[in-house]
């Protein structure tokens, strides 16, 4: 096997896709807890579209 070939493979793309997925979901997740955060710290502000319907 010639070094200067040598690629990543199926192994490596599927690697790189399940880090990507997830990721994204803990940016997700750290998203909405930012704006549970938000929400909380200024109650007055229902600008962010999230209304409760429970009190």
């Amino acid at each position: 096997m010639d070094e200067a070939t040598v690629n990543p493979g199926t192994a490596g793309s599927i690697t790189v896709f399940v880090l990507m997925v997830a990721v994204s979901l803990l940016l997700w997740s750290f998203y909405r807890r930012y704006q549970k955060m938000q929400s909380r710290m200024n109650p007055e502000d229902k600008s962010n579209g999230f209304e409760s319907e429970s009190k």
